[in-house]
């Protein structure tokens, strides 16, 4: 909505309608099982300059290797070589911070060399390189951005485990997680995606995003109960016992994933873009909460 109100015209491709949940008059909506016949569909009645693509397979354990290279990688680079063959001038690709890595003792930057450990991450680093190619071959620009978790009103993944976590439990053994993490609200992404579409900086660049506040799980989790005005209490277990006990029900990896250290040193986003963050993580978390329980 945010882009509507800044006046461009927007076409979007669905696979659903369901996944829909705005009207407005300078938004079109194109609907298909297959990308291709909605994006076919799309450009029958409009050109196209600045191509961002958000679609991907994520959040989903029972994906295979294969399913991530048919949906990430065969995907992107069908709509990216068919946004170059209509003349496109930008193609903006949502990628993510796992392609840097899954943890590091130091800032993640633009410039590391990529060093992605799982399939998804692995996908998303294949479909960078192959929008790379197809930009070099053509006059269309790119701008890759690497966010860390995203979180927002209904936002997938381990945010919204989190968000279920504190509204169902009414003790949370997570008070003793002593990590760094980058996180990145919805509203703070889409505000960096804006600055991305015109920015003559912004082609053909590589850039990291985040709140620009770095702070613990635990500390996250506690913004979370206090903006969702929840009365969970927040208690520290060490590790050596919380560990074992994960381990017993499935849950050990899952919750490795959001208790290492993930940080983003956001200077060349900064810099070049001139952009800041609108929103702190506590804002964020606020207007989440109402979005949600206002089901806007």
């Amino acid at each position: 909505m945010k882009l509507c109100e800044s006046g461009y015209k927007i076409s979007t491709l669905n696979r659903k309608k369901s996944l829909v949940s705005f009207q407005h008059k300078s938004v079109s909506h194109y609907y298909a099982d297959d990308f291709a016949i909605a994006l076919e569909d799309a450009l029958k009645n409009s050109s196209c300059d600045v191509f961002i693509h958000l679609a991907g397979a994520a959040h989903k354990p029972e994906l295979t290797e294969s399913d991530y290279l048919k949906v990430n990688v065969e995907l992107t680079k069908y709509l990216a070589r068919k946004a170059a063959m209509l003349g496109c001038k930008r193609f903006i690709q949502l990628s993510s911070i796992g392609v840097n890595g899954s943890s590091s003792s130091t800032p993640f930057t633009a410039s590391d060399i990529p060093a992605p450990k799982e399939s998804y991450s692995r996908s998303k680093y294949l479909a960078e390189q192959e929008i790379q190619a197809i930009c070099a071959s053509s006059d269309m620009e790119y701008v890759i951005i690497r966010p860390p978790l995203i979180y927002g009103p209904f936002a997938p993944g381990n945010f919204q485990k989190l968000v279920r976590l504190v509204k169902k439990t009414p003790i949370i053994p997570m008070g003793g997680i002593d990590n760094q993490r980058s996180f990145v609200s919805i509203y703070n992404l889409v505000s960096f995606i804006e600055a991305t579409i015109e920015h003559p900086n912004a082609a053909n660049e590589v850039f990291l995003v985040s709140d620009e506040q770095d702070i613990s799980t635990s500390d996250f989790v506690n913004k979370i109960i206090s903006s969702y005005k929840q009365r969970t209490l927040l208690i520290s277990l060490p590790w050596s016992i919380l560990r074992p006990a994960l381990k017993l029900i499935g849950k050990e990896k899952a919750l490795e994933k959001i208790t290492s250290n993930v940080t983003i040193e956001m200077n060349k986003s900064i810099s070049l873009l001139d952009w800041k963050p609108p929103l702190t993580i506590e804002e964020s978390l606020e207007k989440s909460a109402f979005h949600e329980s206002n089901k806007i």
